[in-house]
């Protein structure tokens, strides 16, 4: 490689000033000419001069190496921040968190989020899993202890029994709601219909859905409320004339 490929005219032109100034401050000196000081301060000006010619390139990549490297580290940082997150949210998604699952939809359909493939794979997976989970809704356990009658409870107090009640028993309580037959069936769908907007588990949505489907006769098989939510809206008026049977 020619080493005069990399010499600019700023750097002949440093070099000039020190190897011109240098020798001559020297026999200035040694000759004791008048005015040594002022020599001294010309040279060191010129040598001054000379070096921020040579160096003033190379301060400046040096400059922008390391400002190019803090924004490199500053986009690596960004890059761990977005895969944690991400991963949290898969991870959660996975343990029956509706938050992140909703989380994961909405970054699936955003076409300019870094994982929005890897999101939408995994939205999917959730969605296929809770097919399977629909056969565990029916049969529960009774929600209640052996000395309480549950029959005796208004469908308030069991729509707040069910708000109260821990996330374990919540499917148990949805489903002696649902079969509560004094309870007229638009009350108990507008129900299911407050649990699927609301719940932030997805083995409740599932179960939600699940009656709601009995008695919607829909088989869509999976999570999405929307269909849900759009088969309500025609059709809750039928059910408060009661052209729609009871299940």
């Amino acid at each position: 490689m020619n080493l005069f490929n990399h010499v600019t005219l700023f750097d002949l032109l440093g070099l000039v000033l020190i190897f011109s100034f240098l020798p001559i401050t020297v026999r200035w000196l040694h000759k004791e000419r008048p005015r040594p000081r002022l020599m001294v301060t010309l040279c060191f000006l010129a040598v001054f001069a000379g070096a921020f010619l040579i160096l003033k390139d190379r301060v400046t990549e040096l400059a922008l190496g390391e400002f190019s490297l803090k924004a490199e580290l500053q986009r690596t940082s960004d890059k761990l921040v977005d895969l944690t997150e991400f991963t949290t949210t898969v991870v959660s998604a996975q343990s029956d968190d509706r938050e992140a699952f909703d989380k994961l939809d909405l970054w699936a359909d955003d076409k300019m989020h870094p994982f929005t493939s890897a999101a939408e794979a995994a939205w999917i997976t959730i969605v296929d899993r809770y097919e399977v989970y629909f056969l565990h809704c029916r049969g529960q356990r009774s929600p209640f202890d052996d000395d309480v009658d549950g029959s005796k409870l208004s469908f308030g107090q069991l729509k707040l029994l069910f708000e109260q009640s821990p996330l374990y028993s919540k499917p148990a309580f949805l489903e002696y709601i649902w079969r509560r037959q004094d309870v007229p069936i638009e009350s108990r769908m507008a129900f299911l219909v407050y649990v699927m907007k609301t719940t932030e588990s997805l083995r409740v949505l599932a179960c939600a859905i699940d009656y709601f489907d009995q008695k919607a006769k829909l088989e869509y098989k999976n999570i999405l409320i929307q269909p849900r939510l759009d088969w309500w809206e025609e059709n809750k008026h039928s059910i408060r004339q009661g052209l729609v049977g009871t299940p």
